[in-house]
């Protein structure tokens, strides 16, 4: 069954326009180029070149002990920031699964309302196997990220043929392991799976349905990216305009130069910010619309009337392990 992508791109449109509660969500969901977005927007932070200058300050100022307790504490911010922000991807598809009544395996204590608490409450549920898809995609993209991109420096170093390959398998391989991350979760939410399971049933997803999720893939990148320019075409816009309007304060000495600027680069860095929370809203969306298109939900009885158009992922074993897994 062919995948209508632009049916897709629209419901998740309408639902993104007429549910605002969800942008709240955006905030924290990844979206395609979140990792580099205040890079992207000029922002301007000294630091974010300095890295060396950094870390040599560190060595010379601080004691061997410190350092261990600092590296402790940011290991400890790291897990909670991964916590939070996978818990919150939870309660996003949850909820969106109840407002649009989309067939999933809920508990039996589910009333299948869209109700914020309950979908709270469910999350915990889903919390220790989609935190593991979470590190165990961040880590390997880490790999490869580090071998391809990092490490040795030999393939980036080098130049046509060889740099054009590495570039392209650098994209492929951070292209499947973030897909890996979202339907694995996908598996575990709607269908209750272990995390073996759903990372097992993700990578067949991945292989079987390949050109519908690069196709849907591709589009989404290029709405993302399309998006993220107009953003930050308009803060260019801002920025200019808040200079141009509040440079008489500078001029007369009522405000600190340092402050004024870093008063206009937080504004703008909280408006992108903003921007890209609806866009994520959108982008997750339309994966997960492509998800409920792809996959045949498993007789269950909580599937019992489900919508005949949901269709299966085939060829592939996507579906049928599903199928087989709740037969037996």
């Amino acid at each position: 069954m062919p995948t209508d992508h632009w049916s897709i791109l629209k419901r998740a449109y309408q639902v993104t326009i007429r549910y605002p509660a969800l942008w709240l969500f955006g905030l924290l969901l990844a979206g395609g180029f979140n990792a580099n977005f205040f890079y992207w927007a000029n922002l301007r932070l000294r630091w974010r070149n300095g890295g060396d200058l950094i870390a040599d300050w560190i060595q010379q100022n601080f004691h061997t002990t410190h350092i261990v307790l600092a590296s402790l504490l940011l290991l400890v911010a790291g897990i909670i920031i991964v916590v939070v922000a996978n818990w919150v991807k939870i309660i996003f598809v949850i909820w969106v699964s109840d407002i649009l009544k989309l067939p999933r395996m809920r508990p039996a204590s589910s009333t299948g309302q869209p109700d914020l608490h309950a979908a709270m409450g469910e999350s915990r549920l889903y919390l220790a196997p989609v935190t593991a898809a979470s590190v165990f995609t961040m880590f390997a993209t880490g790999v490869v990220v580090a071998v391809l991109g990092g490490g040795s420096q030999v393939l980036f170093d080098s130049r046509g043929v060889v740099w054009l390959l590495a570039a392209l398998f650098l994209v492929a391989f951070v292209f499947f392991f973030s897909c890996l991350n979202v339907f694995t979760t996908f598996f575990i939410i709607f269908y209750r799976k272990s995390f073996g399971v759903a990372l097992n049933l993700g990578v067949d997803l991945i292989l079987s349905r390949a050109r519908a999720v690069v196709e849907m893939g591709v589009t989404l990148l290029l709405v993302y990216g399309l998006c993220f320019f107009v953003g930050t075409s308009l803060l260019f816009l801002f920025r200019f305009s808040a200079v141009g309007t509040l440079s008489p304060l500078l001029r007369h000495g009522l405000v600190p130069s340092t402050a004024f600027f870093a008063l206009i680069t937080g504004l703008s860095g909280l408006l992108l910010w903003a921007w890209l929370a609806i866009v994520n809203t959108f982008f997750n969306l339309s994966l997960l619309l492509l998800f409920t298109h792809l996959v045949r939900p498993p007789y269950h009885p909580e599937f019992r009337g489900a919508p005949a158009q949901v269709a299966a992922a085939l060829p592939g074993e996507a579906a049928s392990l599903v199928d087989r897994s709740a037969k037996t």
